[in-house]
């Protein structure tokens, strides 16, 4: 999930805020299965639905979001600088799981 908020320049643009637990990695093979995601169904119509929002991911000014990052997810999923500034209860509370292998490192290269 994203945390969004809309773009004060642009109605109907929603900016995702920087979630500082997330690894890079992972953000960068969400964003591209994300990207891939068909709009379409087998005819070439646009699926049945409400339409996607667009969404900005801003690189340097991005705002943090303020949700806490989720216990029990893979330890790659998570920031390695971020993860090591976490006290001791912190790691513990976390339930940190085995690393998970992305088995599209070609996506995300």
């Amino acid at each position: 999930m994203s945390s969004d908020e809309t773009d004060d320049d642009e109605p109907g643009v929603y900016n995702v805020r920087k979630q500082d637990w997330r690894s890079t990695k992972l953000v960068k093979m969400l964003a591209k299965i994300n990207h891939r995601r068909p709009v379409v169904n087998k005819y070439g119509n646009n699926k049945p639905g409400a339409r996607a929002r667009t969404r900005k991911r801003r690189t340097g000014n991005a705002r943090e979001s303020l949700r806490s990052a989720p216990a029990g997810k893979p330890s790659n999923f998570y920031d390695e600088a971020w993860f090591a500034s976490l006290d001791k209860k912190g790691k513990r509370d976390l339930e940190v799981k085995p690393p998970m292998e992305f088995l599209m490192e070609d996506v995300i290269s």
